[in-house]
């Protein structure tokens, strides 16, 4: 798990912590989205987002109130700037 000290210019934000429930997307069953396999909708939904953005917020089906960053590297602007903070290493098995 990393931190990350992000400065981007062009980020699309479809979820507001302070303002959104962590069950909200622009329309879509979000609860749906995040129990399924088909992955369509987002899918089409970020390819719809990447061409005008490098990144975009969007609320996570972890239910983290922050949601999840999602940046697309390739679409980075030359001032735009993403730099490691802290990492801590975590064991997944035993």
């Amino acid at each position: 798990m990393s931190e990350l000290h992000v400065d981007l210019t062009r980020v699309f934000v479809a979820h507001d912590a302070a303002e959104d429930s962590v069950d909200s997307l622009l329309g879509l069953d979000f609860a749906h989205e995040c129990m399924g396999t088909d992955y369509i909708n987002t899918q089409e939904f970020a390819r719809i987002v990447r061409e005008s953005a490098e990144a975009m917020l969007v609320p996570s089906c972890t239910r983290l109130p922050e949601g999840s960053l999602v940046i697309f590297p390739d679409r980075s602007d030359r001032c735009s700037t993403i730099r490691l903070t802290a990492s801590l290493y975590l064991a997944l098995v035993k």
